[in-house]
């Protein structure tokens, strides 16, 4: 059970709706929508859900070495519907840094990397 509010959790300590609660907290400058949010976090475990770019899923990812994240796919809205995808991890740090540092329209900018993605699953089978 969630440490928090005894939920049922999805990390080893927090359930959906308190994860999503404690990242949001740390973007304020925007308006959320939990409830959707704390859902694409719980998408996020299920084994069946898959990155939006590389289209690998969840268990691809974790064999290597990498997860599903919820990314926003506008970094300067909210957590709200319409604006969260599922998104590999590493692929979700990259973007940001293209959008931070280089250049907008990051996206186009990840190709190499699902392409490097994808030989490391073929490799790690």
């Amino acid at each position: 059970m969630c440490r928090r509010c005894g939920r049922i959790r999805i990390t080893p300590t927090l359930c959906a709706w308190c994860l999503a609660y404690d990242l949001e907290k740390r973007i304020r400058d925007y308006s959320h929508d939990r409830a959707e949010h704390a859902w694409m976090l719980i998408l996020s475990h299920l084994p069946e859900s898959c990155c939006a770019v590389s289209g690998l899923t969840r268990d691809e990812l974790a064999r290597i070495g990498d997860r599903l994240t919820v990314d926003r796919i506008d970094n300067d809205r909210g957590y709200t519907r319409g604006n969260m995808q599922l998104l590999a991890g590493s692929l979700n740090r990259e973007k940001w840094m293209f959008d931070r540092y280089y250049l907008p329209g990051a996206m186009q900018a990840l190709g190499g990397s699902v392409v490097r993605m994808r030989q490391e699953l073929d490799g790690a089978s």
